[in-house]
């Protein structure tokens, strides 16, 4: 790691940490006047309060999310044997992204038996965290969703591919989800909904990348509709 790198990794710790603090003060102290002078107070002072409180929320999660990418520099065990079965079962095992998916009855999960590879096996549980997070994100509700996930041996490479049926993006979008904390529809479009990209697909590519690997996020080349993501990795 460069030096130039090291001190961006302190810089966005230190910011993920100080301003955590901040945000966790604030929206701890936004409750506790809720609880404790919510009567005094009208209506609309208390959904100021209870704005403060989400509003906080949300950045700390942010915040987190940018942690976490901050830390994924210089990480051990990338010569180590994972198989990605585990990494899958733990990753649906987590309890956030448990919670998500069992909120999508619409999202259904299909998942061959996938091989060993060279890598981290923490790693490849947040790739899988992230990407079917993303996936129970932008599947349409009461819509029927298939998320297949299946390995595919080229000649000179390994390709991950884990693809929906879903609704699907533009590459013009694809290109903004890449990004992190990117608005991805614009709010001139008529009928248009604003929504904001996190750092999913962002810390996605980075593991790919620190495994020497190619990370792609396309349409699906059978023409149907939805969304395909692929993990290239060498032999």
């Amino acid at each position: 790691m460069s030096i130039d790198e090291k001190y961006l990794q302190t810089v966005m710790r230190t910011l993920a940490h100080d301003m955590g603090g901040a945000l966790r003060a604030a929206s701890g102290f936004s409750k506790l006047l809720a609880e404790q002078y919510g009567e005094q107070l009208d209506e609309k002072a208390l959904q100021w309060l209870s704005l403060i409180r989400s509003e906080g929320d949300k950045a700390q999660q942010q915040l987190k999310m940018f942690s976490r990418y901050a830390r994924l520099h210089g990480v051990d065990g990338l010569s180590a044997v994972c198989d990605l079965n585990d990494a899958l079962q733990s990753a649906q095992n987590e309890p956030a992204l448990r919670s998500m998916l069992s909120s999508c009855s619409w999202l259904t999960i299909k998942a061959s038996s996938l091989p060993e590879v060279a890598g981290s096996a923490a790693m490849w549980q947040l790739y899988f965290t992230e990407i079917l997070s993303n996936v129970a994100s932008y599947a349409s509700s009461g819509d029927p969703v298939t998320c297949s996930i299946y390995m595919k041996t080229m000649s000179d490479r390994q390709v991950l591919i884990i693809e929906d049926d879903g609704p699907g993006l533009s590459m013009d979008d694809v290109t903004k989800a890449m990004q992190p904390y990117r608005s991805l529809y614009s709010p001139e479009k008529k009928d248009s909904v604003i929504t904001h990209a996190g750092m999913g697909l962002s810390l996605a590519k980075r593991v790919v990348d620190m495994h020497l690997g190619q990370f792609v996020v396309c349409a699906r080349p059978d023409g149907f509709s939805g969304l395909r993501v692929e993990a290239r990795l060498p032999l």
